[in-house]
């Protein structure tokens, strides 16, 4: 129980950052809502992938972040190939890629270094 209500709490922490950052960008750059919200989701869908591998299986939380990090750079380089407008914006699209990335790499650090020390206390 203790670990669902960290990953809870990580979901809402990034959620709060998703929606600063979208009503940040909305009033300082012209990029696309839906897009930003795109690349935000992305992001979130790892968050809950790792948080729900790490319900049953927290020794493997790292390789599925990993696994699904590739996957999400995948995805990422494939909006350019659907959507040719976002080369013009190259830079804030990486740039809020990147930002998304490093907060979700911060979170999911944690929730395992979580897990590593309540697996040494038991």
């Amino acid at each position: 129980m203790k670990y669902l209500r960290q990953i809870l709490l990580f979901i809402l922490i990034y959620c709060i950052v998703a929606i600063f950052c979208i009503v940040g960008q909305s009033l300082l750059f012209q990029y696309p809502l839906s897009l930003h919200f795109l690349i935000a989701f992305l992001h979130f869908l790892g968050l809950i992938t790792v948080g729900g591998v790490g319900l049953f299986k927290k020794d493997i939380m790292g390789f599925v972040y990993m696994a699904f990090m590739i996957l999400k750079m995948g995805a990422f380089l494939y909006l350019f190939y659907v959507f040719p407008d976002l080369k013009k914006q190259l830079m804030v699209s990486v740039g809020l890629y990147f930002f998304y990335l490093l907060i979700e790499t911060v979170l999911i650090i944690s929730l395992i270094s979580k897990n590593l020390k309540s697996q040494q206390k038991s």
